[in-house]
């Protein structure tokens, strides 16, 4: 009989111990669905000890009492402290959340404060260690700093650490935004960048070239090549070495000092690697005046110079309209059905010259249709122009 009642009260204890545990399981699955449907405060006052539910239902406090490594109610009493004008307390909240996580977002809160405050001495460390840990889209980071000052060269000490694709994006900003303050950014990007870093420093080559600050592109040319980020000769004008990819042993970019293969209606142009040419087709729907190929030209002004090709064309009279141009200097029509060898005089005018091959229809004759074929046998020599 004992052992009989017994048994029994351990089966209700049981019982009692399992109802419990369900109706537990129950209120904090409940918890979590009001949770997830936004009713913070419903769910803290189900689960009173989980410090997310209290943190948001805005009892910030309580929050941290239960979890004190919650960087974002730190952040958020930091927040509520400033606008209450309590700025000590603000700043201590601020570096607590800071200590306790080292990710982007107390650094990048800290440097805000600093700023607002007028305390540059905190705000370059804190923007610099927010970037260290930045990701995505820097753009705010980058007005943030331009914002404090307008020293492009404290900027880059002070805020901009030496990461590659970071300087990369910098850098990038600097060509839309700040192009004068472009050029250091790309000198300090040079020395570590990769593969991935090179077309921002060739987009940077080709804004120079497009304002004519020929020194500052063909110093970033010549470095991407020493780095062999770029597979060409070294440029050097001073050196009599001015045409860029003449064997046309690398499929022109149409960056920087490569040749270009603008994109024409009705003409078609395709290079082989095998055999080293440029292959030009004129459909006969081409506009009447268009450029085929081009190559910007780093020389001196006022010196002579001789462009050697090698070219066939098929379907092309003598007067083809198509010829060389270089500044206001044409050369005679291309038009051979063997493989010939040419060449073209001129004198350089600018720093800069645009070399171009072009068809101009000439007066009195219909639009050809016909292929001009370019070898990999250019070379570039200065001569004595009377």
């Amino acid at each position: 009989m004992y052992y009989g009642r017994m048994w029994k009260a351990a089966r209700l204890l049981l019982a009692l111990l399992l109802a419990t545990l369900a109706y537990l399981a129950l209120r904090l699955a409940y918890a979590d669905y009001l949770y997830h449907q936004g009713r913070f405060q419903r769910a803290a006052e189900l689960v009173p000890i989980h410090p997310d539910y209290q943190y948001r239902a805005g009892n910030l406090r309580r929050a941290l009492e239960l979890n004190p490594y919650l960087s974002a109610a730190w952040l958020e009493l930091a927040v509520t402290a400033e606008a209450g004008s309590d700025y000590a307390e603000a700043e201590r909240c601020l570096l607590e959340a800071a200590r306790l996580d080292k990710t982007f977002e107390p650094r990048w809160a800290l440097a805000n404060f600093y700023l607002r405050r007028d305390r540059l001495d905190g705000f370059w460390p804190w923007l610099r260690l927010a970037a260290e840990r930045s990701y995505g889209d820097r753009t705010a980071l980058f007005r943030l700093a331009w914002r404090a000052s307008s020293d492009a060269a404290l900027i880059l000490a002070e805020a901009i650490p030496n990461q590659p694709a970071l300087l990369a994006q910098y850098l990038d900003f600097l060509l839309t935004e700040h192009r004068s303050a472009a050029y250091g950014a790309a000198e300090a990007l040079l020395p570590i960048a990769t593969t991935a870093e090179a077309p921002v420093l060739l987009k940077a080559c080709d804004q120079w070239i497009e304002s004519d600050q020929v020194e500052q592109a063909l110093a970033i040319w010549n470095r991407l090549i020493r780095r062999s980020l770029l597979a060409y000769q070294l440029l050097d004008p001073v050196a009599g070495v001015s045409l860029s990819n003449a064997a046309l042993d690398v499929q022109p970019s149409g960056r920087g000092f490569d040749w270009r293969l603008p994109w024409r209606a009705g003409v078609y142009s395709t290079w082989s690697r095998l055999q080293r040419h440029i292959r030009i087709e004129l459909s006969g729907r081409q506009e009447e005046r268009v450029e085929l190929i081009a190559q910007l030209l780093p020389v001196i002004p006022g010196t002579g110079y001789r462009l050697r090709y090698r070219y066939r064309t098929q379907g092309l009279a003598a007067h083809s309209g198509v010829r060389w141009l270089a500044g206001a200097v044409v050369s005679e029509a291309l038009g051979s059905e063997q493989r010939r060898d040419a060449s073209f005089e001129f004198r350089a005018a600018a720093p800069l010259v645009r070399l171009m091959l072009v068809y101009q229809r000439e007066p009195g004759t219909v639009r050809p249709q016909g292929t001009i074929v370019l070898d990999g046998a250019f070379s570039l020599e200065r001569i004595r122009i009377e």
